[in-house]
Formats: structure tokens, sequence, C-alpha cells
């Protein structure tokens, strides 16, 4: 029988890892942790890692002209935090008009903010080679989804990430705006630490559905900003229930548990926001509901959250620009008025003293063709790659991934595991989360311990529903927010991987972040991949970045398994009608791109294929 001995943090495996220190000399790890590293005391701990934060860091820069600039975040994925960003940004707007509202899309992988606010130009330069945001609904919009185009792969790792969204940032004539609305990408890495660390940041507000999942992410989200010292506006509550339009009873989707969390962390509960298809139908038409239905109950929670919003950053400076001393005016009034400032701003930027040039950002920089560019890439991408190492005893390696967030990827792994083994229980069946800022598999399989280390210092993984499980969920503790940069997340992923005791496994079922970048390349670059499966739901912006995926995984050689549709619809306990959510566009796509195609209801969670194929040879004959 193997001695095993328990690790009680990550940081024990990552000291003997780095000192390469045998078990047998250490004694009691535990101990020699505690007292020989850093950690003498809490405060010690707090001072050492304040001062290791503080080293050689930026200084906060602010952008010129603009005055506040505001975090729309969430630590989880696909809760509704760009579209929260559209209608709070036009909301803004709208309540007084006089302002100058601004909105980045700081999600360089999924951007969602050209769709939503119907813009689908590039920007021009200025005589300074600043790019001139597009301008709707009153609003000046910046975006990497400008840059690129609709199936593009943004296909870079951290350092590049950070020099896109530093020329996002500066790179840009923003002029005079009173707030400028960022919109964040899920987790707690590159993007959520360079723009604390770059820009004076006035607030950031929170978005999570009441799920206990994205709750918990949400709770690591909180501490990181608390630790980074951001202001906390308040939390939103998004998609908590939808209204029957049959006989409109009030349907719970995922409880009501954000109040709670809320209570108990000190944080303001700021509105709570019913999913409803007309949301969704608005922000894939390219029209806010702001805009487009301005006397609806959903509008008129997203202008309470723009007063809320607009009283914090008041309160935040003495600042006169968000006082109420002027009326209100009507939002059909605003609405033609966001237009004429549409329109004028437009006309002046075109016929101004600066001199435009019709070419995207990317064509001045690199200056080639296409041909060229798919060239130069590709050599980028084959120098000094790492070569594919199998992981001993696993047969089969599939990946779980959708590119956007929040699309019920990490549901579909679970079950999708426990189904493979519950189908042949011969079957030895392993299941890794690799989302490292926002671990959801501890919860969904009720595993919270932490995991022991064989006499070979390998981690042996967590077993529960004949599924063996391994999760840097498992590591940290249930509030702790990983605030890391690329190369350290790649790190962890390689000793989640290889520093495991698998065994012989027939399938490792692997759960992956959101977005094409780092986890992604490194787990492509690194591993013998026997194929993906990709989960979206029917929403124009998921189909969107699911595109991107597609191409991203094309130009990797990666085998797509097909495609799995999620939550479209719910069906109605009271009356049993089947009410759409989002549509139902992903068929159409799966089509075209000759995908094989799988839906999942969001209630009746019922599975089924629409193709010649077995459900065991569309998952690969195991």
């Amino acid at each position: 029988m193997k001695s095993m001995k328990a690790v009680q943090t990550i940081n024990l495996f990552v000291f003997r890892e780095i000192t390469k220190i045998p078990m047998n000399i250490c004694g009691f790890p535990q101990l020699l942790h505690t007292q020989k590293c850093y950690k003498a005391t809490d405060a010690m701990e707090e001072k050492r890692r304040a001062a290791l934060m503080a080293r050689n860091l930026p200084k906060q820069k602010p952008i010129p002209g603009v005055k506040h600039i505001l975090l729309i975040a969430s630590g989880k994925g696909g809760v509704g935090k760009s579209t929260t960003a559209v209608n709070l940004a036009t909301a803004l707007a709208s309540i007084k008009p006089s302002l100058n509202i601004g909105l980045l899309d700081a999600d360089v992988y999924g951007p969602s903010i050209p769709l939503m606010m119907n813009l689908n130009e590039s920007p021009y330069l200025n005589e300074d080679d600043l790019m001139i945001p597009l301008i709707n609904y009153g609003v000046k919009c910046m975006s990497m989804g400008f840059l690129v185009t609709e199936k593009s792969a943004v296909m870079w790792r951290g350092l590049m990430v950070m020099s896109a969204l530093d020329k996002l940032l500066r790179k840009v004539e923003w002029g005079d705006l009173d707030c400028l609305v960022v919109d964040t990408p899920p987790g707690t890495g590159d993007t959520h630490l360079s723009l604390v660390q770059n820009l004076p940041l006035s607030g950031v507000v929170l978005v999570t559905t009441p799920q206990q999942a994205a709750l918990q992410v949400v709770r690591r989200g909180v501490t990181m900003f608390e630790k980074l010292a951001v202001p906390i506006a308040g939390i939103v509550q998004n998609m908590s229930s939808v209204a029957c339009p049959n006989c409109a009873s009030t349907i719970s989707l995922f409880g009501d548990a954000t109040t709670k969390m809320a209570d108990d962390l000190g944080i303001k509960f700021l509105e709570d926001i019913i999913l409803d298809p007309q949301i969704a139908s608005c922000s894939d038409s390219g029209v806010p509901i702001v805009i487009s239905n301005p006397e609806s109950p959903q509008s008129a929670a997203y202008l309470r959250l723009a007063e809320k919003v607009a009283e914090f950053l008041r309160n935040r400076e003495s600042d006169r620009l968000f006082t109420n001393d002027d009326e209100r005016e009507s939002v059909d009034g605003f609405y033609v008025n966001a237009c004429l400032r549409s329109d004028f701003c437009q006309d002046k930027a075109s016929k101004g003293q600066a001199k435009r040039k019709q070419q995207l950002y990317t064509q001045k920089c690199y200056k080639a063709t296409d041909a060229m560019e798919e060239k130069r890439r590709a050599a980028l991408m084959a120098r000094n790659l790492p070569k594919q190492k199998p992981i001993p005893g696993v047969k089969h390696i599939l990946l779980i991934a959708s590119g956007k967030g929040g699309v019920g990827k990490s549901t579909t792994a679970v079950n999708l595991a426990t189904a493979l083994a519950s189908i042949k229980p011969s079957l030895n069946i392993g299941l890794l989360d690799a989302d490292v800022y926002g671990p959801s598999i501890p919860l969904m399989m009720n595993l919270n311990e932490s995991p022991y280390l064989n006499e070979d210092d390998l981690m042996i993984p967590l077993i529960n529903y004949g599924v063996k499980c391994m999760s840097m969920g498992f590591l940290v503790t249930e509030k702790s927010a990983v605030m890391w940069r690329g190369l350290m997340v790649m790190s962890a992923l390689d000793k989640l991987l290889r520093k495991v005791e698998w065994g012989d496994l027939d399938c490792l079922v692997v759960d992956t972040p959101p977005g094409t970048g780092d986890t992604h390349l490194s787990l492509v670059q690194n591993l013998p991949l026997s194929g993906v499966v990709l989960v979206t739901t029917p929403q124009q912006a998921a189909l969107q970045v699911v595109r991107r995926g597609v191409t991203m995984f094309e130009k990797l050689a990666v085998p797509i398994a097909g495609i799995v549709q999620n939550m479209s619809s719910v069906a109605c306990p009271n009356c049993a009608s089947t009410i759409s959510l989002f549509g139902d566009a992903t068929t159409k796509m799966a089509d075209d791109l000759g995908w094989y195609f799988m839906y999942i209801y969001l209630y009746n969670m019922i599975i089924s294929t629409k193709s010649n194929k077995t459900h065991s040879e569309l998952v690969f004959s195991l």
C-alpha cells in the first residue's frame, strides 16, 4: 500500500517542486512549509504578498480626458456581463444625455460589443495614428471585434493580450469622457490585473446568476478586487427567473441566493434582472432593450441600475457631472438625441482636421497580404513549440470547449463524464477542471477535500460517481482568487495534467475555460488530443464566439466531434408550454459547417443527436 501524505495547500506542492526536496527528506512537509517558508504569521504573509504585488508594477496612468473608469466583471462567464455593460452604458447616456459615455470591450478572445451595438465597421486612424472609436446610440465604442474578421480566432498568449489591451485603451482618441464602461472577460487573470495595475479605476460592478457555481466564482472575484483595493459598486443578479408568456407565471431558474451572499459580504445589491427572451433578441439584433423598448420593465431595471451607478460615482468623487439638477429627459427624446449625436460626431470626425485612413489597424501594423499573414502566423506557431507528449495510461483526451463563457460547458463536461462511465462501467473515465480561475467541478461533483500525494509525489485524484477528478479548486480555498499571469497558469495546468496519478484511463474529459488563449494553446501544443466537443447557446453572440473557436481548432488540427446546443428553451412547470429563450440558430450553423448536432433542454435535460452516427461513434468508439 502506498504511503500517502495530505496536501493542505498548493503552495506546499509548488514549493517542493521548485526545491526538488525528496519526500523522505522533508520529514513533516506541512511543518517545514509553514516554518521555513515565508508564512510565519498571517500578518507577515500579507505584508510579503503586498510587497511582491508592488514590486516593479507599472504606475497607474489615467487615460487623457476620461474621468471615470468602471469595470463590469463577474469571474464566471455567461452571466450576462456584456448585456449588462451595453445596457448600462446606453442607460447612463439616457439619464443625462449631456454626458459623454464610452464602452470598451476588453474581452480580446470573445468580443460581443460589435454585435450588441450594431457596429461592424473598422475604425479610422487620425493624423496621430490614434483609432477613432465607433459611435452608436450616443456611446463611443472600441473592441477587438472591430479589428479582426467575424471568424478569426485570437490565439494569443498573455503578453500579447496585455499589449493589445493597452492599445485598445491608449491608442484610441476617446476625447472627453465622463465615464468609460469596460466589459471584462471571465476570470481573474491577465486582463483584470493589467487594468487594475495600469488604470485609476473608479469602481467595479459585479454581475452573476444565482447558481452556486457562479456565486462561488464571484466570491473569488470579490476577494481579488478587495485585495487590489478596487471599490465595489455592488452586484447585479441576472437571469434568476423567466416569465411564462402563456400563463404569466414566474419560473425560477437558478434560485435566489445572490441577496444572501451580498449581505454576507457587505456588498450592495444593485438590481435583479430577470431572463427575458426580448433582451436576448434585442442584443442579437444590435439594438439594446433600453433603446428598442424603453417602456418595458427590463429597461426600467437597467435605468434604475444606471441611477445607482451614477450615485456611486457621484459619491466616489464630488463630481457635479452626475448631479440630478437637470430634469431627466424622456427616453424617447434621448433616442432622437442619441441618433443626432451619433450622426453629428461621425460627421465632425469625417470633416475635421484628422486625416482618416480607411484601413484596419492590423493592416497598418503588418502591411501584408492575407496569404503572407497566414504564412507568418504559421511560422510563429511552429517556432519553439513543445512536442506533444501523451499522459501515461490515458488513451483518449477529449476537450469540452465553447469560446464563450456560461453556456453550460462545465455542466456538460460533468454529465458527459458520468454518462460515459455509466454506459459501460468497465471504462475508466477521468475529469480535469482546466479552468484555473473559476473551477466548478468540485461543487458539481460534490468533492471538497484535498488530494493526497503518493510516494512518487504524484497527486491522487478524488473519485466520485466512478469518475477520477482533479481541479485547482481542490488546492485553494473557496474564496481564494487565483490572480496569476499566463506563465503561472501554464505551469499550474501542466502539474494538474502530469503530476497526477491518473492510472489507466480510457478517456480524460477536460473542461476548458472560455476564450482561445493560454490554456487552449497549452493543451493543444502539449497533448495528443482525440477531439473536442463544442458547447453553445443559440444566441448570436455565443455562436459568433464559437465560430472563432472552430477556426482555432481547425487551424491547430484538432478533430471536432460535434456541437451541443444548451439552454435553448425551458418547459413551464405550470402550463407545460415550451418557452424559447434564445432561438434555435445552432442547427443551421452546424449544418453549414457539416458538424454533428446535439441539443440539451435547460430543464428537461433531453439529449439527442441529429446524425446518422450512434452515440458511441459520435464520441469515438471506446
